[in-house]
């Protein structure tokens, strides 16, 4: 199925779908998945950072037939559920509502999986149509609204993995693959949905950097804007460089009004990205970390940027933009380094 007339879902809205030893994902497992208020997307309340996590579980995600997942370096969980039908032993049979979550492969390629979060089953596999593909290096994976009315969310897919930047080399301009999130139900007909992408070339722009390639694995969307200038829709970009130039790391920003009439299934202008300067001060902990990954909460209250062992968090009061907001003290820290064996475990099988 071709979605050409692009069929979305808004941020409020919910469909079901009946349905049915891998890479996983590692959840916090005292996270409730409930429903949500219709207005806490995008609705910024008084945010604090969760209590120290005590326990997590890992859902094991099960790749399509006849192939493998390589590694599972991005995820956005949907605000759509899937309706599961389990089967019991003694041949009865109940539902549940299961979260979406979006996956997809580290390294070159188009596509994006639909999984159910817990059984790890794919809903259905989304081939991007990007318009001139020769090489990609997928990195992350974000949910957010299309634009700052945030009538309609979009998945926004991070073209931006630059190994040889640390040397001064290798992409001078990456990309990020912006398009509808498709209503879930869509899956009811077909396994496969091929969507038109929005291309968003980008190039970084540090005037304080000895050079401007950069290698980002953390990008996330802003949910809610804020009072300073900052707009539902702004896409921010952590580069990711090495500890020996432990000051070159930067917080960019694509700016939401500049994708917000991207034509989808065609190649945007070239945009110019630039740091937000008051993100990431000299004494920041942003700027001596190898940063792998980002997101924020869908009331844009709480960002998470994690490196491989840990994930640090900044609170952001309502009002507040994400780089004042990056620039004050982590107010949490959560060490992964006995999930990191885990993971690696459940990739060898």
């Amino acid at each position: 199925v071709t979605l050409s007339e692009r069929p979305s879902v808004t941020l409020s809205e919910r469909p079901t779908l009946s349905g049915g030893d891998p890479p996983s994902l590692l959840v916090n497992d005292n996270t409730t998945w409930g429903e949500p208020h219709s207005n806490s997307i995008g609705t910024q309340r008084d945010s604090q950072c969760p209590g120290k996590i005590g326990r997590w579980k890992s859902y094991p995600q099960r790749a399509p037939n006849g192939t493998t997942y390589d590694e599972i370096s991005m995820l956005a969980v949907s605000t759509q559920t899937y309706q599961r039908i389990r089967k019991e032993s003694e041949g009865a049979a109940h539902s549940m509502d299961e979260p979406v979550a979006w996956i997809a492969n580290d390294g070159n390629a188009t596509t994006v999986y639909a999984s159910g979060l817990y059984s790890g089953e794919i809903i259905c596999t989304v081939d991007m149509a990007v318009e001139s593909w020769e090489y990609t290096d997928l990195e992350s994976i974000s949910l957010g609204p299309c634009d700052r009315t945030r009538e309609s969310s979009c998945l926004y897919v991070a073209d931006t993995g630059n190994n040889d930047a640390v040397h001064g080399g290798g992409r001078s301009v990456t990309n990020i693959f912006k398009f509808v999130e498709p209503n879930i139900s869509v899956c009811r007909t077909a396994s496969t949905l091929r969507v038109e992408v929005a291309t968003l070339p980008l190039r970084y722009h540090n005037d304080t950097s000895h050079h401007h390639n950069a290698d980002s694995e953390a990008v996330f969307v802003d949910f809610a804007g804020d009072t300073e200038g900052g707009n539902p829709g702004d896409i921010f970009l952590v580069t990711k460089l090495r500890l020996v130039t432990v000051n070159q790391t930067r917080v960019h920003v694509y700016p939401e009004a500049a994708h917000r009439r991207a034509e989808y299934g065609r190649t945007a202008p070239l945009q110019s990205v630039f740091p937000v300067r008051e993100a990431a001060p000299e004494e920041s902990v942003l700027r001596s970390r190898k940063w792998t990954g980002a997101d924020m909460t869908f009331d844009g209250g709480l960002i998470a940027v994690r490196t491989i062992q840990y994930v640090y968090m900044w609170a952001r009061e309502p009002g507040m933009s994400v780089g004042r907001a990056l620039a004050g003290t982590p107010c949490g820290k959560e060490h992964r380094g006995t999930l990191r064996s885990k993971t690696n475990h459940h990739r060898k099988q």
